[in-house]
C-alpha cells in the first residue's frame, strides 16, 4: 500500500496537525489493530484505555482528547468530529 505524508493528508482533509507532518501513513486501522504507520481515531472518552495500548502513529481526535493522544507520543489531527474526518 502506498504511504502518504501526514501533512499531505491534513492539507487535503483539514483539521489541525499536532506532531510530525513527515510521518508516513500507509493504512487506516482501529486503535486495537494500528501500528506506527496507521492512522486511527478516538471519538469517545470511553475508548481511552484502547488509546493507551495502541501503537497508532496518528490519532484523529477532538480537542478534549488531545492531551491523552500526545501523552502517549502519537501525532494527532484535531477535528470537531472525528467520525466525519
Amino acid at each position: 500500500m502506498k504511504a502518504h505524508r501526514l501533512a499531505d493528508i491534513v492539507a487535503a482533509l483539514g483539521g489541525e496537525l499536532h506532531g510530525d507532518g513527515e510521518l508516513a501513513i500507509s493504512r487506516i486501522a482501529s486503535l486495537d489493530q494500528a501500528d506506527g504507520r496507521s492512522i486511527s481515531f478516538l471519538a469517545h472518552s470511553r475508548h481511552a484505555p484502547k488509546l493507551a495500548r495502541s501503537a497508532a502513529g496518528c490519532v484523529i481526535a477532538a480537542v478534549a482528547s488531545l492531551p491523552a493522544v500526545r501523552a502517549r507520543g502519537a501525532a494527532a489531527v484535531v477535528t470537531d468530529d472525528p467520525y466525519l474526518y
